[in-house]
């Protein structure tokens, strides 16, 4: 009898010691949550994301055309258009180089061939390129529920794809310069021209905020 009970009161002494041990746990795991902050993704790979995705459209479908009422144009002639008419540049390495070389032998009135960027003498371009053009229909899906592009198949949609991909980059673009002149603002080196640019500024990337549906920040 002595035995039994003693055999209950260790169990339930182990139970006990077994729910502490868990309730600790428990805060030990909350106050890490808590004391972790949410990472953020930098302006940089965020401008490279965006980069990547122009690079992306360019060669899978830069030689197809859309239609604007009763004029059409190829997907590249779209994005070089729009990219110059604000002086975007691509930045990041090797989607500059990349879009460079494409801009080159488009305006060489030549088609871009998918088979030159997959065997390019330079082996860093031949990577990318392959990763980019290794399924052509599925469009990644952070992308699509980020920005809001919803088709089972991609080509069928190209026009707005494409359209998107400008306006993020275009997007990226204002706010980097937006924090340029804050910036200077900190260190007492702006002038009115500077504040009269961030002023524009800040009117553009609500605009472009709009068209692409996301809220201004």
């Amino acid at each position: 009898m002595c035995s039994k009970l003693l055999d209950v009161k260790e169990g339930i002494l182990l139970r006990d010691i077994d729910q502490e041990r868990k309730r600790i746990n428990l805060s030990i795991n909350r106050e890490t949550i808590a004391k972790e902050k949410p990472k953020k993704i930098s302006a940089n790979a965020k401008r490279k994301k965006y980069e990547q995705e122009i690079i992306r459209i360019l060669l899978n479908y830069g030689n197809e055309k859309i239609s604007y009422g009763k004029d059409s144009l190829s997907i590249c002639k779209f994005i070089f258009d729009e990219l110059n008419s604000d002086n975007i540049k691509l930045e990041i390495d090797p989607y500059n180089r990349i879009y460079s070389e494409i801009k080159e032998i488009v305006n060489k009135n030549n088609e871009i061939n998918q088979a030159h960027f997959i065997s390019h003498n330079d082996n860093e371009i031949t990577t990318l390129c392959v990763d980019l053009l290794s399924d052509k229909h599925t469009i990644s899906e952070n992308w699509a529920l980020r920005h809001k592009i919803y088709t089972n198949i991609e080509s069928q949609n190209l026009k707005k794809t494409a359209e998107k991909s400008v306006l993020m980059l275009k997007l990226q673009h204002v706010n980097d310069e937006i924090k340029i002149i804050q910036a200077k603002i900190q260190n007492n080196n702006a002038d009115n021209k500077d504040i009269s640019l961030l002023n524009n500024l800040i009117k553009i990337k609500n605009k472009i905020s709009i068209l692409v549906g996301r809220n201004s920040s």
